[in-house]
């Protein structure tokens, strides 16, 4: 029986406090066998909320407290962050748990996709998605501002004017094309290109661990079309085949490339409560100064968005 006074349950409900998500929370853990669980929530809207470097630290924070025999699930939502954070989230979760799966109600883009590939397998929903993990670049453009553009499009791109240019007639007038140039320098270039080997090396390193251990890692050239990673994960590495950063790879898209995920259909009393958690808890890092929830059933950290 709920002996708050009546106004403070309102204010709970309009807040969305951490007690109102903890029965959930454990109510998942409940119906998934004692699994342990870890909600892992950020802001769509709030360029501090990316994954970064200190959330292995609060993940971990609360993963020393559980019981390391159980299975984990983690249920993320997060339009992605830096590469190596995710990595060292994955190395976290299954340092903790040999038996990690990623929950995905919603979306798991970018970086957070990348999570998704170290674990032993991805629970999806029929409105879930998972995205493309070719690295997004800051820099000014020809305007001078500030622009994100896929590491991808900005090596072609300068590589398609330069062959442009070296194919031009002698003496032709090359200002029109110079002009069209990206106000960028040589090392900047090469800081493109690694940040894409660097996302195309985690992406492969941990779905040969997981789900492609008899697979080779990489083609041998250009030309190779044998059943490699490389090959099996080309709509995650290359815009050619999404076209969008943004662009969602469904459950039965995952499943056509061979990726380890399970399917929670809408019919499920499980998604139902999954979807409770997933409402109160997106609801917070998205209508509060709080922009990023990292819960288990017993505690919560918070990051919210820092003072001017």
């Amino acid at each position: 029986m709920n002996e708050n006074p009546e106004i403070i349950n309102i204010f709970n409900e309009v807040q969305q406090a951490f007690n109102l998500r903890k029965p959930l929370l454990k109510e998942w853990s409940d119906k998934n066998g004692g699994r342990n669980v870890i909600a892992f929530f950020s802001s769509f809207s709030h360029p501090g909320a990316m994954i970064q470097d200190q959330d292995r630290d609060y993940l971990e924070e609360l993963l020393s407290k559980m019981d390391s025999t159980k299975g984990l699930d983690l249920i993320l939502s997060s339009p992605g962050g830096y590469p190596l954070a995710a990595e060292r989230i994955i190395q976290t979760c299954q340092s903790y748990s040999s038996d990690f799966r990623v929950v995905v109600p919603k979306l798991a883009k970018s970086a957070a996709t990348m999570i998704a590939f170290g674990a032993k397998s991805i629970l999806l929903g029929e409105t879930s998605e998972l995205g493309p993990v070719d690295p997004q670049i800051n820099y000014k453009d020809q305007r001078g501002e500030l622009v994100t553009r896929s590491a991808y499009a900005v090596v072609k791109g300068v590589e398609e004017i330069l062959e442009k240019i070296k194919q031009s007639p002698m003496n032709s007038r090359i200002e029109g094309l110079l002009s069209l140039l990206p106000p960028i320098d040589q090392p900047f270039l090469e800081e493109c290109k690694i940040a894409q080997e660097l996302s195309k090396d985690i992406a492969i390193r941990y779905l040969k661990m997981t789900t492609f251990p008899s697979l080779k890692e990489r083609k041998s050239s250009q030309s190779d079309n044998s059943d490699c990673i490389e090959n099996k994960i080309k709509k995650f590495l290359m815009p050619e085949e999404t076209f969008s950063h943004g662009r969602p790879i469904t459950f039965n898209e995952a499943k056509q490339i061979g990726l380890k995920v399970e399917l929670l259909k809408k019919e499920d009393p499980k998604w139902e409560l999954l979807l409770r958690i997933y409402s109160r808890t997106n609801f917070v890092v998205q209508n509060s100064t709080v922009i990023k929830l990292i819960e288990n059933p017993e505690n919560s950290f918070a990051a919210s968005i820092p003072p001017r």
